[in-house]
């Protein structure tokens, strides 16, 4: 009986891992859904944040375009930073964009 139980124990967990790692697939997903592609189109959003780097929306929108799963996301913000070093949302933009 012990044992069992200790099977339909370990049946749950990993009927829970498998759900928590699809899930986790979906959000990933979910975020890089409204990756924009084409060269302008960014282009014509990273220099809306450069001509005002304190409004989050022009952030939000440019992180939403390039993506948050993306080596040029982090590359760009690092440019940002040393270039609007007085800046603070800039940090705070990429930083609330990885936790979210």
């Amino acid at each position: 009986m012990k044992n069992i139980s200790n099977i339909a124990g370990q049946g749950i967990l990993i009927t829970a891992l498998v759900i928590a790692s699809l899930q986790s697939n979906a959000q990933i997903a979910d975020k890089n859904k409204d990756i924009i592609t084409d060269p302008a189109a960014i282009e014509k959003l990273r220099v809306e944040v450069e001509s005002n780097p304190e409004d989050l929306k022009k952030h939000q929108d440019y992180i939403k375009a390039v993506g948050v799963e993306t080596p040029e996301l982090e590359k760009q913000y690092e440019v940002w930073m040393k270039q609007f070093p007085q800046s603070a949302s800039i940090p705070f933009a990429l930083g609330r964009c990885l936790l979210q």
